[in-house]
């Protein structure tokens, strides 16, 4: 016999006379209506999740991976909260990569690829075999691949999702926040191929048989694809930015101002597309029009990409010196700050400047210009930004966790 539903509601709904049946003469009546009320909405919330539960389930949207995934950020996120930083300690390896990973690091080495928390507890690893290993990261996911080899593995905190060993050498890769990925390689037939792979299992093969991709990009919601294809012309390159929405071959080009190979091309929050090479930097929209540029005088050597701005370090022949540019996101210099040291690495983060220099680490605030420092000798080691408080520092075999404002 088929339940009733008008039964099963009369016995969720709030009922004044249940109340005084059950309750009355025995204690405070508002009282009691405030337990009673409290019952009712706890069974009608039980109710609605275990229908969405349901529903997520019927339509492949919830699984036990995701669920484990959840458990996990649980762990990670404690550990970022209660841990004192301090050190994580490693094994040392030979041609060691390093990545910072939902609030804790990455190493990988040629042996080796470890995930720690923020505490230093190991919580994933796998063993492989690469001979000169490269880590990228995004809010969800790890890519690792061996640059000049043939091999790549992704993984989520708790597992590898994909691999496999390509046919040709890997030159470069991007990786999104979906866990949608982007690789550099080739084939018999064509100088370049970018082979892009979906979280779906669907793989898409952009292929150009004149010119070489030197670098590549793929959007945050892995929608869309920017490639760098250089061109030899005399003695230097012409580089064009194409842009394909990912599974199209259609795209749309502009060729940069900027003379040689970019050093890396990146589409940045927005949809612009932004090129930096060693002579300046072209920014293009959307719609890859020329919207903004910086050429310099002077090689560039260093930059990094932050959330509104770009910071660029040019040579200027000092040894003893390191002028730090910071450009907006149309390639206009906002400020200008100089240091008594030779920069080894930038980075940028949430309104602070962070330099890398034979003397240590430093933090300028690029709204007041103010700098503080950790003397320490610094070229043995890779620079990270944590936070915007806190860099890590990579060794051999341990990092190191350098925290600003309150030291």
């Amino acid at each position: 016999m088929k339940p009733d539903i008008n039964e099963i509601i009369q016995k969720f709904r709030y009922n004044p006379s249940s109340v005084k049946k059950n309750y009355d003469g025995k204690t405070d009546i508002y009282l009691a209506k405030v337990s009673y009320r409290y019952e009712y909405f706890k069974r009608i919330l039980s109710i609605a999740l275990v229908i969405v539960t349901l529903a997520l389930l019927f339509s492949g949207n919830l699984t036990y991976n995701k669920l484990y995934y959840l458990a996990k950020d649980v762990k990670l996120a404690g550990d970022y909260v209660n841990s004192v930083h301090d050190t994580i300690t490693y094994n040392a390896g030979n041609s060691q990569s390093f990545a910072t990973y939902r609030e804790g690091l990455v190493v990988a080495s040629r042996e080796k690829m470890s995930i720690y928390s923020a505490g230093g507890r190991e919580l994933f690893s796998s063993n492989h075999t690469y001979g000169n290993p490269k880590l990228v990261s995004s809010e969800r996911y790890v890519l690792l691949y061996d640059v000049g080899g043939k091999q790549f593995s992704l993984y989520n905190s708790f597992s590898q999702v994909n691999g496999a060993v390509l046919d040709y050498s890997i030159y470069g890769a991007s990786l999104a926040n979906t866990g949608d990925f982007a690789l550099i390689t080739g084939s018999e037939k064509y100088s370049s191929v970018v082979r892009v792979y979906k979280q779906n299992g669907d793989k898409y093969d952009y292929n150009f048989r004149d010119g070489y991709v030197t670098s590549l990009s793929i959007s945050e919601d892995g929608a869309r694809l920017a490639v760098a294809l250089s061109f030899a012309e005399g003695s230097n390159y012409r580089t064009e930015i194409r842009v394909y929405k990912v599974g199209s071959s259609d795209y749309q080009m502009a060729t940069c101002t900027i003379w040689g190979i970019p050093y890396e091309i990146k589409i940045v929050e927005g949809g612009n597309i932004i090129a930096v090479g060693k002579n300046g930097i072209n920014v293009f929209s959307s719609s890859m029009a020329l919207i903004g540029e910086y050429l310099s005088e002077n090689e560039i050597y260093l930059y990094h990409f932050g959330e509104d701005n770009i910071a660029i370090v040019s040579s200027l022949g000092a040894r003893d010196k390191t002028t730090v540019l910071l450009l907006n996101k149309r390639g206009k210099v906002e400020k200008t700050h100089t240091i008594d040291q030779r920069a080894l690495d930038i980075a940028l983060d949430d309104g602070y400047i962070f330099v890398q220099h034979l003397g240590g680490f430093e933090r300028i605030s690029t709204a007041l210009g103010t700098s503080e420092k950790h003397e320490i000798v610094a070229n043995e080691f890779k620079m990270l930004v944590y936070d915007k408080n806190t860099l890590v520092v990579c060794g051999d075999s341990y990092a190191k966790f350098l925290n600003f404002g309150n030291k």
